[in-house]
């Protein structure tokens, strides 16, 4: 990419850090930033300082746009970007780049964009499309400023030349790109979402069956989030095989008052998980040739299927 002037439509926590980061790389300069929220842009401008821009204005002065909104109005605003622009403009050098996780490139393309079919040929120029999406939960800005460097990025786009220069921004971000393949962006976002969003779930399901027991909110993370950080730390160190607790050690009887004690909305939560610990278990202990006994895989098996 020639030109390294980008514009952002969606001044949110995500659009900010991606503009914080590139300009921090010194490779790329933010040319505008399109905000239908008064208050957003305000917020952008204490980070990175450009001009509130029309999505025509912007079209015409940045060969490199992000479209940063919620993923529902993803394609609306596409379409509106490109049916602002002006002929000149739809024939030139432009790549429209989106940041959801859940969504391929197609979006962003006339097609895709809710376009009419008149200007679909005229808009195919030499426009092109790509997803960059962070693969790290950012809370707010602050939060995430120093976050970039190192995030993991995951990558598509319309041809080889989108995705080069996708890679080329996950460069400048100091981060690590990871490309997805044609129809593969539905299982990487879920598992995005179980292995961070249910992560949460998780820890608030087991701050609730502590508050059943007379332990306040803030006691009950006070206990958990030790359990959950040396968890991670042993994924890191280990892999996979680091599950522990009574499936990987076959403690039908603790699996067992678990399930007669707990309440009945985390019930199915508690099996259906439970399935899936067992499939970890059968394989962490023939990999260490320490095998269930079988009548311990039945029993286990018994239990869960409670569900």
């Amino acid at each position: 990419m020639r030109d390294k002037t980008f514009g952002i439509v969606g001044a949110g926590v995500v659009g900010t850090l991606m503009a914080v980061g590139l300009e921090r790389s010194g490779l790329f300069r933010c040319g505008g930033v399109h905000s239908r929220s008064r208050a957003s842009y305000e917020r952008f401008q204490g980070f990175v300082s450009c001009e509130s821009c029309s999505l025509a204005e912007l079209a015409k002065r940045c060969s490199l746009i992000f479209v940063t909104t919620p993923d529902d109005v993803i394609a609306q605003v596409a379409g509106e970007l490109l049916d602002s622009a002006d002929e000149e403009t739809l024939r030139g050098e432009r790549i429209l780049v989106h940041c959801s996780g859940a969504l391929p490139w197609r979006v962003l393309a006339p097609e895709g964009a809710g376009s009419s079919s008149a200007t679909v040929s005229m808009r195919q120029g030499r426009w092109q499309y790509a997803g960059v999406h962070p693969y790290r939960a950012f809370a707010s800005i602050a939060d995430g400023i120093d976050s970039v460097a190192g995030t993991h990025f995951g990558i598509d786009g319309s041809d080889e030349g989108a995705v080069l220069c996708a890679e080329e921004i996950v460069r400048a971000l100091r981060g690590v790109a990871h490309r997805v393949p044609e129809g593969g962006k539905v299982l990487y976002h879920g598992a995005a979402v179980i292995a961070s969003n249910y992560l949460v779930t998780l820890a608030s399901i087991g701050v609730e069956l502590l508050e059943r027991i007379g332990l306040t909110r803030e006691e009950s993370l006070e206990l958990l989030l030790p359990l959950m950080e040396g968890t991670l730390d042993n994924l890191k160190s280990g892999g996979l095989n680091v599950l522990t607790g009574p499936v990987a050690r076959g403690d039908t009887e603790v699996v067992h008052r678990h399930l007669r004690e707990l309440p009945e909305d985390v019930h199915d939560v508690y099996c259906a998980l439970g399935q899936w610990a067992l499939k970890l278990g059968r394989r962490q202990r023939e990999l260490a040739g320490r095998p269930y006994a079988p009548e311990v895989v039945m029993e286990l098996e018994r239990l869960f299927e409670s569900l």
